[in-house]
């Protein structure tokens, strides 16, 4: 796969980082910081699992554990709040898979307005659409459709 248009991506790419730095810097962290704490204390019946995001737990054979490091250890890489309240964020991390071989991860959460908690909306390893970020997984780089 490859990206269909790399300089209009690579414009959108940088106004991209730009905006979410300013929201990750802005209300992301500190929404992401919350979200450790309450899971340092609740665990998992702090989240939500939608049903897509259980299915791929288990398809990518994701477990309970490695989402708890992700999400202690991890960093936010974009954060979101639409009009309606709505935050959606992207959380990075690696999980040990061997004594010097680790695993990127991307944890999509999502919370609605008058929602309680987060959701886990899927989870993903991102070197399975690489041309889509930076070398370290951490930058989206291609925002077009991909095609063969």
């Amino acid at each position: 796969m490859v990206c269909k248009d790399p300089e209009g991506c690579k414009k959108k790419s940088k106004e991209y980082s730009l905006a979410y730095a300013c929201e990750i810097e802005i209300g992301g962290q500190e929404e992401f910081n919350k979200l450790k704490e309450v899971y340092a204390t609740k665990g998992l019946s702090c989240l939500g699992f939608s049903k897509h995001a259980q299915q791929r737990m288990l398809e990518r054979a994701i477990s309970e554990t490695e989402l708890r490091t992700i999400i202690f250890d991890g960093d936010i890489i974009e954060y979101h709040q639409n009009e309606f309240g709505t935050t959606k964020m992207v959380v990075w991390g690696h999980i040990r898979i061997s004594s010097k071989k680790y695993r990127p991860l991307h944890i999509i959460l999502k919370k609605r307005a008058n929602d309680s908690k987060y959701s886990v909306v899927t989870l993903y390893d991102p070197r399975t659409e690489a041309w889509r970020w930076d070398k370290t997984y951490t930058k989206r780089i291609c925002f077009c459709v991909a095609t063969k």
